[in-house]
């Protein structure tokens, strides 16, 4: 729900299921119910745009998960530069940076991406991307780093 033209509100459901390969029972799957609820701002500075998307997932687990339910927040920021036209792609590179906390664990992962869009289609884009992310585990931090293909649709 757009409230301003540079602020919007968006709630969400997502459901998903995942085979529990260490389950005691064999195939056994487990079920996720996740609300979801985005808040994003979004301004101009000279010819760049900035976005800070503020996401909460409040996760219900199935109870074969051996999961307690919790709460997830994510915050986001993007600067985007649109400056390149090539034949009937625009192209407009991006760099963001993704805080993850945890509810009763606190700050656990940074994600960091840097890369392009270009729309394909009226309502399709598609993002490439290099992808630095450091998770912290049981036994300390664990880095990733990934490239990325990333098709979006809209309606």
């Amino acid at each position: 729900y757009r409230l301003t033209d540079n602020f919007m509100i968006s709630p969400g459901i997502r459901e998903s299921y995942s085979l529990l390969t260490s389950s005691a029972i064999r195939d056994d799957w487990g079920h996720n119910h996740e609300l979801l609820l985005a808040m994003n701002c979004n301004w101009k500075m000279g010819d760049w745009n900035f976005s800070d998307r503020n996401l909460f997932h409040f996760v219900h687990a199935s109870a074969n998960q051996n999961i307690k339910n919790y709460t997830l927040y994510r915050n986001c920021i993007k600067a985007q530069l649109p400056c390149c036209k090539l034949t009937s792609l625009q192209l407009v590179p991006f760099i963001s940076d993704e805080l993850f906390f945890k509810e009763s664990v606190g700050y656990f992962r940074n994600r960091a991406q840097i890369g392009v869009t270009a729309q394909l289609l009226e309502k399709v884009s598609m993002n490439l991307f290099y992808q630095w992310q450091t998770t912290e585990t049981s036994t300390g931090w664990r880095t990733l780093n990934a490239f990325g293909l990333f098709f979006n649709g809209s309606f």
